[in-house]
């Protein structure tokens, strides 16, 4: 006698050759943050749901990165097989996007970002408990140093530390600050050692552990090889790095960088935000 049971295996979800799917792979977080969010703008444009197909990422190839992560807005639904051809679509598909988000304004991918990357509350427990085991004061100044790959590929020019040392010391004068407090988010220790050991003492700098494996300059290829737990708990860092970037009144950073970019969308202010290469955020 056969087992089948019909109400025990759902029917499988019948494609549409236009639908919109989203891929996770094993490309850096705020990399595909960003692309995830413009792909919900690109569905909602043409009045469709966003099919979220969410089983590989850096951490594992069974690590839900989205749904492990964020709530899921109501636009966007969740598969778990992909249909035919995906893959060979993925071109047009992300010509759609550039030509959608040409024509977006900052305040509507700012407000669909604010919507889009809300932390489930498994993730927020584990984001907050990170956070507030380092009693950091309250924060004038954010900067985001990045290194690694970034600078070797030629994505981004490195910037000098001058440059940096520079921002902090007109920012404080600018604000008439006797001490300022900075949060400095990099993926590079001896920039951040480098940075202490160069302003002056009325600044402070603070920064979390580092977790990563990759200490001296982010590798997404040499990231991806450690185990998985390593990068798990690297990964909870960054979300608590970046929790803290959002709730800082003003930010350095650079918008050639996803974690600019991601960081631009979602602060909680642009007025004193500034990029040290790209003047102004364009979404791709």
């Amino acid at each position: 006698m056969s087992s089948w049971n019909p109400s025990r295996h759902p029917a499988r979800k019948q494609f549409d050759k236009d639908d919109f799917i989203f891929m996770t792979t094993e490309a850096g977080f705020c990399s595909q943050f960003n692309n995830y969010l413009y792909s919900i703008i690109l569905a909602k444009k043409f009045k469709k749901k966003l099919l979220l197909f969410d089983k590989t990422s850096p951490i594992s190839l069974s690590y839900n990165l989205i749904k492990n992560t964020f709530f899921l807005p109501a636009t966007v639904e969740s598969i778990d097989v992909l249909p035919p051809n995906t893959k060979s679509t993925q071109l047009s598909y992300y010509k759609k996007i550039m030509n959608v988000m040409t024509h977006e304004t900052e305040e509507s991918i700012r407000k669909e970002a604010q919507s889009t990357f809300r932390l489930c509350p498994e993730m927020a427990e584990r984001v907050n408990k990170e956070i507030i085991k380092y009693r950091f004061p309250a924060f004038d100044l954010g900067i985001h140093i990045r290194s690694g790959d970034k600078i070797t590929t030629k994505e981004m020019l490195p910037i000098p530390m001058t440059q940096y040392i520079a921002e902090i010391t007109n920012y404080k004068a600018k604000i008439n600050k006797h001490v300022l407090n900075v949060f400095v988010m990099t993926d590079n220790i001896t920039l951040l050692n480098l940075l202490k050991s160069s302003v002056d003492a009325s600044i402070n700098i603070y920064s979390v552990e580092f977790k990563s494996p990759c200490i001296n300059g982010h590798l997404q290829g040499e990231f991806n090889l450690h185990p998985r737990d390593v990068k798990e708990e690297a990964y909870i860092q960054i979300l608590a790095e970046l929790t803290i970037m959002q709730r800082i009144p003003a930010l350095l950073c650079t918008l050639s960088s996803n974690i600019g970019r991601f960081l631009y969308i979602t602060c909680i202010s642009t007025a004193n935000f500034k990029s040290l290469d790209i003047p102004r955020y364009a979404p791709v």
